[in-house]
């Protein structure tokens, strides 16, 4: 029996659909041809954003004017450098350290912390205070900040186990002078609930010291009231100004003399009593960190049996 081939016939309608889609595309190409411009313009490329960035940049760089320059000389230039040099310099040479203060009414609010420091094998201001006090845990210790003129200052109790950790106060001292005044911040031993340092006697640590040993008096028995530490401060406005006090030569004094002649109107005669004082007692200058006073009370590492 003979295999009959079958040929593949095209459909009339797949046919039909092709001439019109041909004819479609024919059309549309003469309409594009017949209307575009005899001289087309070509499209400029959009800006890529590294550009645009660098536009940016360059309108923020771009300084606005709002007032003329003021021209300065240059021996004008070169003589404020040199003041300001001679400024840094001044101040340096002291060890000022400067702290705004907050007010309110006529109160101005002075805040002091105090932080023990431990020393290998060297004795300090707490073993100072530890020799001259029978009670170490009773508050028989009083530091103070008040004005060395005589007025009214303010004062609060703690006692010596106290000292061996950081321990934070804020004093209320009455500042409505017309002048920059001077203010000490004590330390002294105190056994009547007296409210000031001002009076008590000044004695060197090796004199304390002498004293402990020399006494007949059990361990328990309380030395003469004593001050232990005292820093010179000055409130000038709404600022305190305190200076450095590990060196007392007559350059650093002359120095501190003139820089407080200069920029304050603070007396003379208070400065150099403040100066005598603080010569006895060498007490560890201040420090004005976060905003507060910082007064490093130095003492003898246990581990260390004789400083």
């Amino acid at each position: 029996m003979k295999k009959t081939k079958h040929k593949l016939q095209k459909s009339p309608s797949s046919s039909s659909s092709t001439k019109i889609v041909v004819g479609a595309v024919g059309l549309a190409a003469c309409v594009y041809f017949i209307g575009r411009p005899k001289n087309p313009q070509v499209a400029a490329p959009a800006k890529t954003l590294l550009s645009k960035v660098e536009a940016k940049k360059a309108t923020a760089v771009t300084p606005v004017s709002s007032a003329p320059e003021v021209k300065q000389s240059r021996q004008e230039y070169i003589a404020a450098v040199a003041a300001e040099r001679r400024e840094y310099t001044a101040i340096s040479d002291i060890g000022l350290k400067s702290l705004n203060l907050t007010r309110t009414g006529s109160k101005l609010s002075v805040p002091v912390k105090l932080i023990p420091v431990k020393r290998w094998c060297m004795a300090g201001d707490i073993d100072t205070m530890k020799a001259a006090v029978g009670d170490v845990s009773k508050d028989n210790i009083l530091i103070s900040l008040e004005p060395e003129d005589g007025g009214q200052g303010d004062s609060y109790r703690t006692n010596v186990l106290s000292l061996y950790k950081a321990t934070q106060h804020i004093f209320k001292i009455d500042y409505t002078g017309p002048r920059d005044r001077s203010f000490g911040l004590h330390i002294c031993s105190d056994y009547k609930n007296g409210k000031s340092c001002q009076p008590k006697k000044m004695k060197t640590h090796e004199k304390i010291s002498d004293d402990r040993a020399a006494s007949e008096a059990k361990r328990t028995a309380n030395l003469a009231e004593t001050k232990f530490f005292f820093q010179h401060v000055v409130i000038a406005g709404d600022r305190m100004l305190s200076y450095g006090t590990n060196n007392f030569s007559e350059k650093f004094r002359s120095n501190v003399s003139s820089y407080f002649a200069k920029n304050t109107s603070l007396p003379a005669d208070e400065l150099k009593a403040a100066l005598a004082t603080a010569s006895i007692t060498r007490s560890v200058p201040l420090e004005v960190t976060n905003k507060l006073i910082e007064v490093r009370l130095p003492y003898n590492d246990p581990r260390c049996v004789s400083p």
